[in-house]
């Protein structure tokens, strides 16, 4: 009987070969599904984000205006207040200029009756000239008076003829400086200042209507094909950023 034959040794297991690598392709865009849903969630809070700012637009040229036509009510008041204190300070004057027109008509009554009293007594009329210096006295005492609580001899002066006037413009600047509560009023800048914020306040409604339509440029971007869409809300947002800056930090003029 025959030995048993050794066994055949079996030739070891190759492992297996890898699957070559695929082939290298351009770049392609992520047109899943889950990507389009992601861009329209960022497009939704982009127009929630440009409607914010276009609700602070209208609540801030709300405001303008507010302050606008607040500004103009104060300029009515100035203005009535301004011209009472000049009609006053005119009714003062007026007054004043008719004292010291009787207060002329007394000096020259004055003057003349001192002369002819001179005139008396050259010709040795001693009871005339006392009687008519008596006179003279009088409106002496009552040209006194009328300065003295009338008006104020400061504003008489002289013009070029040697008479006395009474210097109206200096008097009509001293009243309205006198007047401390409406010295200080300008009506003039205050309708200016009014003007101002009226321009803002309408400047700002325009800026209101560049944030709609960013909203529907938006909106678009959300309903276009995919090509489009990064396209229109790259537009869109760059327009809101640069509108958002001008509307609300360059508008200060």
């Amino acid at each position: 009987m025959q030995p048993p034959s050794p066994p055949i040794p079996r030739p070891a297991r190759q492992p297996p070969t890898p699957p070559p690598p695929p082939p290298r392709t351009r770049f392609r865009r992520d047109r899943t599904p889950e990507r389009g849903a992601r861009f329209k969630s960022v497009v939704v809070v982009l127009i929630g984000l440009v409607s914010l700012t276009g609700a602070v637009a209208t609540w801030k040229a709300a405001v303008l205006g507010s302050q606008a036509t607040d500004t103009d009510r104060r300029s009515i008041i100035e203005t009535v207040q301004v011209e009472k204190s000049k009609a006053a300070n005119e009714a003062t004057l007026r007054s004043e200029e008719q004292y010291f027109a009787r207060y002329q008509a007394d000096v020259t009554a004055d003057d003349k009756l001192r002369t002819d009293a001179d005139a008396a007594r050259a010709r040795n009329d001693e009871a005339q000239a006392r009687d008519l210096e008596d006179q003279a006295q009088v409106f002496d005492e009552l040209a006194n008076n009328l300065a003295q609580l009338t008006f104020s001899t400061d504003y008489i002066t002289t013009d070029p003829s040697g008479n006395d006037v009474f210097n109206e413009d200096q008097r009509r600047r001293d009243l309205a400086r006198l007047d401390l509560d409406t010295a200080k009023l300008d009506p003039v800048q205050t309708v200016a200042e009014a003007d101002r914020l009226h321009e803002r306040s309408q400047r700002m409604v325009k800026w209101i209507v560049v944030f709609v339509g960013i909203v529907v440029l938006l909106t678009l971007a959300q309903l276009s094909r995919q090509t489009l869409r990064p396209i229109l809300a790259s537009i869109g947002v760059v327009l809101w950023i640069g509108a958002s800056v001008v509307a609300f930090l360059g508008d200060k003029a």
